[in-house]
């Protein structure tokens, strides 16, 4: 598999099992839809512009359009003072921090900032690791971990450090193997394996590639028949 659709499958599973942002759209064609995503933008620049500011949802629909739109660096700024102000408050497990933690992790990724998502998802699973709330979420912390360090040894030229990045990557993935196995979560599980799958490719280790494209065929899911065909095809 090469460096394209392991990337591929690395967004698909960061933007469904992570919860990233989804392009927002409202007409059915293709023609209709940039006209209204601007008209949308427009008006969401707008109000934030106004004294009263936006309420959380309107707020929250500004980052995922001006975060559709690549503005990153806008964005991310909204993100940290959400953030920030999630902080505020934590006492236990918080839904909403960890929702914002993630939320910061993923935008970074966008922007090729992957040690600092890195340190972000780490955040993450130290918290549910601890809280019993927070266990079923431990497989997705690890498998974002593995996502990160892949594009991080991807990213890096010095062989050492990028051999380093490359083990942390296999080493996250397998642990949540490992969790979504525990709690039978087929959909994450076939999007881990072939993420495992595309990793052992760039890693050159054809014999472990091997066995674990077996154990994807396995798997009995239907995450995307897209994705799904598409990685069932590398073989």
């Amino acid at each position: 598999m090469n460096l394209i659709l392991s990337i591929l499958v690395a967004i698909f599973i960061a933007a469904t099992i992570c919860q990233s942002v989804i392009a927002l759209g409202v007409s059915s064609s293709y023609e209709d839809y940039w006209p209204v995503f601007w008209k949308r933008l427009e008006i969401a620049r707008a109000e934030a512009a106004k004294p009263s500011g936006l309420n959380p949802q309107k707020r929250k629909e500004l980052e995922q359009l001006l975060w559709s739109n690549s503005e990153l660096t806008e964005t991310e700024k909204l993100v940290s003072e959400d953030w920030t102000a999630s902080q505020q408050n934590v006492k236990g497990f918080d839904a909403k921090y960890r929702e914002n933690v993630s939320k910061h992790a993923n935008l970074v990724m966008d922007m090729s900032g992957y040690s600092t998502a890195i340190t972000d998802y780490k955040s993450n699973l130290d918290r549910d690791r601890y809280f019993d709330q927070g266990k079923k979420y431990v497989g997705v912390d690890f498998n974002n971990l593995g996502i990160a360090y892949h594009l991080l040894a991807t990213s890096t030229t010095e062989p050492k450090a990028r051999a380093e990045a490359f083990a942390q990557a296999l080493e996250n993935l397998r642990l949540a193997e490992q969790e979504f196995r525990k709690i039978n979560n087929n959909d994450a599980l076939f999007i881990n394996l072939a993420n495992q799958y595309g990793l052992l490719q760039e890693m050159h280790d054809r014999k472990q590639a091997i066995e674990v494209f077996a154990k994807l065929q396995k798997v009995d899911t239907q995450p995307d028949k897209y994705i799904r065909d598409l990685v069932l095809e590398q073989q």
